[in-house]
């Protein structure tokens, strides 16, 4: 971490009422991470979200990255189909070609 920091630079603020958030970005002019958003890899068909079994669970999905990036899952999407329509419960950057339960809480 100390060897990272110094080569940030601080953007400027971004400013919401009595919040501010300051952008950093590295050497080599902001380009993070690869990933995907969820509905994007979805729409793609190069992940899928289904029950956990047979039987289901629904405090959890199983996803399942076929593709090359990672994809990013949004805390408070929501993950129409399965048994139910579900709802994350956090953020979570899924890696490629893997699978992982997602938490979710039922919103019907």
């Amino acid at each position: 971490m100390a060897i990272t920091l110094p080569a940030l630079k601080i953007g400027n603020p971004l400013n919401y009422e009595a919040l501010s958030v300051f952008p950093l970005f590295g050497e080599n002019g902001g380009a993070g991470v690869p990933y995907s958003l969820s509905d994007e890899a979805i729409a793609s068909d190069t992940v899928t979200v289904t029950e956990v079994s047979e039987g289901g669970s629904v405090p959890d999905l199983l996803v399942e990255n076929r593709g090359n990036e990672r994809v990013l899952f949004l805390e408070g999407e929501e993950l129409v189909g399965a048994k139910q329509n579900r709802v994350l419960n956090l953020s979570l950057l899924v890696a490629a070609h893997s699978k992982t339960t997602l938490p979710v809480s039922c919103v019907e």
